[in-house]
């Protein structure tokens, strides 16, 4: 049985419609023919990144089944590295801007892509960043299709229509991925990116454990609920519990302002 990268479709068209959708972008995923669209040359792989492709793909699909969903494997074609003189061909053909990306993923076309930098990466590092853009392929992906045909990303992980509660996901993808990197190499590790995202993040997770202690035994299980919600799509029971922690209408401000509120206001303690 084949498992669809994207889960879901919004939009009125009929349910075969949708499956046909859904079938094109796992044949994407499988062919990569977006990239060849683009007609920019791909730096060839080492033998060393494809074995931390696949010990990244084995990492993540391990965690997926914590949560009960079925494994999502993929081969080391999907991600690419190309030339930095190359990024704004990339920016153009996929509409998105990648400025002060190493790496990203497309949902759309359902491709990896990494700058030439990426060559350059200690071995953590290079698996710090397959690790985070699998991640973001491997949670849960929804497309809006509005009339006339034209297909956006409506959900990637916690991620609304491209920029509600980015923050927070690539908050939560980044901590997810140091902690699989140490995982694998049995040193802790922890990386650069996403610092200030971090932050927000486990102030987020302290507020909710500590306003809610006879619901959770530990500040883990509230870092799965956040990840639940990130690989199943269902964010309804993290919705409610941050709404019941720091008011009604926390949910709808912070989709707006991604939890910046939680840097300055005193609701932590």
């Amino acid at each position: 049985m084949d498992i669809m990268p994207i889960k879901a479709i919004i939009g009125k068209l009929s349910d075969n419609k949708k499956e046909a959708i859904m079938r094109k972008k796992l044949e994407l995923l499988k062919t990569q023919s977006e990239f060849k669209k683009i007609g920019i040359e791909e730096l060839p792989k080492t033998r060393d990144d494809i074995q931390l492709f696949e010990t990244a793909n084995i990492l993540t699909n391990a965690l997926i089944s914590k949560f009960g969903l079925p494994s999502l494997d993929i081969s080391s074609n999907v991600f690419h590295v190309v030339k930095e003189e190359d990024r704004w061909r990339v920016h153009f053909y996929l509409g998105e801007n990648t400025c002060g990306c190493l790496g990203f993923f497309d949902s759309k076309s359902q491709m990896i892509m990494f700058l030439e930098e990426f060559n350059g990466l200690s071995y953590y590092k290079k698996l710090d960043s397959l690790i985070h853009e699998i991640l973001h392929l491997k949670s849960y992906q929804s497309l809006q299709i509005k009339r006339g045909g034209k297909e956006s990303c409506y959900r990637n992980g916690l991620t609304i229509k491209g920029s509600y509660f980015r923050a927070i996901d690539e908050a939560l993808t980044q901590t997810t991925a140091d902690l699989l990197v140490s995982k694998s190499t049995g040193r802790d590790y922890e990386g650069i990116s996403y610092k200030k995202e971090k932050y927000i993040l486990e102030t987020l997770i302290c507020g909710i454990f500590n306003k809610n202690l006879e619901r959770f035994k530990d500040k883990n299980e509230v870092f799965d609920m956040f990840l639940r919600a990130y690989f199943t799509g269902n964010v309804m029971p993290l919705a409610r519990i941050i709404k019941k922690t720091f008011g009604y209408d926390a949910f709808g401000f912070a989709a707006k302002h991604d939890f910046n509120f939680l840097l300055e206001d005193a609701m932590i303690s």
